[in-house]
């Protein structure tokens, strides 16, 4: 079932993995679980905040939803980057392009399939490099109410 925004209700994929209750609630769509999937084509994507560059975030996931973690996709322009002071913990996934990514301690090039882990606390900075790039990320907790 597709529903734009809401994702893609799963039931069939509960697996053999859960037990039989959260199987059923999963395949009955009751209780309080909610197993949803999400593609690029669901995301709306808005400027990332306090950011003039062409850097641009799309929340699936949020504390709109209850969630305790935000999950999205980024999309970077070429040759653009930004630097933050982590305020969450982010787990990124490069999907298209590459990033240059540097902290205090190093700088790492990271392209398709590369994921990135960014403390709370650590300086970043994240470039883009010339054809751009995709990336899909998990951040606890949000990282709108932590900015």
């Amino acid at each position: 079932m597709r529903s734009s925004g809401q994702g893609h209700e799963t039931a069939g994929g509960a697996g053999p993995f859960f037990p039989k209750s959260v199987k059923r609630d999963i395949m009955q769509g009751s209780g309080e679980m909610k197993v949803r999937t999400y593609t690029i084509e669901d995301a709306s994507f808005e400027r990332s905040p306090d950011q003039d560059c062409d850097v641009f975030t799309a929340n699936l996931v949020d504390e709109r939803h209850g969630a305790p973690v935000t999950i999205g996709y980024g999309r970077y322009g070429p040759n653009q980057s930004l630097t933050e002071k982590m305020a969450v913990d982010d787990v990124m996934i490069v999907l298209e392009g590459s990033l240059q990514i540097t902290s205090d301690e190093r700088t790492d090039l990271v392209g398709p399939g590369g994921i990135v882990h960014m403390p709370k606390g650590e300086a970043v900075t994240i470039k883009a490099m010339d054809e751009g790039a995709v990336t899909a990320y998990v951040t606890y907790p949000h990282w709108r109410e932590a900015r």
